[in-house]
């Protein structure tokens, strides 16, 4: 589990909608980012690993010193299958 605290993120003047558009206070709000995962070796000479990242999909940006605060990737699932030929 990662929590990742509120952030000052000041949007760069940059054109919305044909306007000029600026916002120096602008904040990115917290977030909760939950992971979860197994593995298992010694199957035989197999070892599988499951992995889901950002298990509860939250909506969620990064801030900072960018030009607007970036969105970040959704819920996303890795599956790793691996075989030993040496002992």
């Amino acid at each position: 589990m990662r929590y990742i605290g509120q952030q000052l993120s000041p949007i760069a003047p940059y054109f919305k909608g044909g306007q000029p558009f600026e916002a120096p206070d602008n904040e990115v709000p917290a977030a909760t980012v939950i992971g979860l995962g197994t593995r298992v070796e010694k199957l035989y000479g197999f070892g599988l690993q499951l992995q889901v990242s950002n298990l509860l999909d939250n909506a969620y940006f990064q801030g900072g010193s960018t030009r607007f605060p970036y969105p970040q990737q959704g819920r996303w699932y890795l599956c790793t299958l691996s075989y030993q030929f040496l002992k």
